[in-house]
């Protein structure tokens, strides 16, 4: 049984021998002045998504700031009006009649 020294000398071995190897260099390619430019190919799909997605994050931020600054809140101190009994969905409650006592 061993406590695992060999497996950290033999990848100290590897690592070795990676720093041996000789990588190959990429050649630089030079510009052939002579020829024009190609500009990169931008499908208009993706321009347009890009354009009509930051047309809308600068209206919405505009309107935040139009919101946050310009618009009055309601009061917080007043309490909300109780909403019409009359206009509700809900079931009315059951009448509750206390049974005499015994």
């Amino acid at each position: 049984m061993t406590c695992g020294m060999g497996t950290h000398a033999a990848a100290r071995q590897r690592g070795r021998a990676k720093v041996g190897r000789v990588q190959k260099r990429r050649k630089k390619q030079r510009l052939d002045l002579a020829r024009p430019v190609e500009r990169p190919r931008m499908p208009i799909g993706v321009l347009l998504r890009v354009f009509v997605l930051g047309s809308m994050a600068i209206g919405a931020s505009g309107y935040a700031l139009y919101r946050h600054y310009l618009v009055p809140r309601p009061s917080m101190i007043a309490p909300a009006p109780a909403p019409d009994p009359s206009a509700s969905d809900l079931l009315p409650a059951p009448e509750v009649i206390p049974l005499p006592s015994r």
